[in-house]
């Protein structure tokens, strides 16, 4: 069996998925591309690793997103890619209201 090699976080969302790994898995350290069930993760732990990033970065990543990214890299893809989704949401909102207000 080949030793995986450890590759660290890069971004600020990877450094924060991390954490909140190392805190559910009881784990020291982690790669970001390390798989989350082959880490010891299960269903109740992914409910629960969903709550967090709730909690953490104000958004809902639908649990069908976690099963399919069960690495921080393409966790982190998602979970950004949901938060540029409702930032340009907010823009177009915004954009809408001040268009309205002319």
């Amino acid at each position: 069996m080949s030793e995986k090699i450890f590759v660290p976080p890069h971004t600020e969302t990877e450094q924060i998925l991390v954490r909140l790994w190392q805190e559910l898995l009881d784990r020291d350290r982690i790669s970001i591309e390390d798989n989350f069930f082959e880490l010891g993760g299960d269903s109740l732990l992914a409910i629960q690793l969903t709550t967090k990033i709730k909690n953490t970065f104000q958004i809902e990543l639908p649990i069908e997103k976690l099963l399919q990214a069960t690495t921080i890299t393409k966790l982190a893809e998602a979970i950004e890619e949901i938060i540029f989704a409702e930032i340009a949401a907010l823009d177009e909102a915004e954009a809408e209201q001040l268009s309205q207000s002319n």
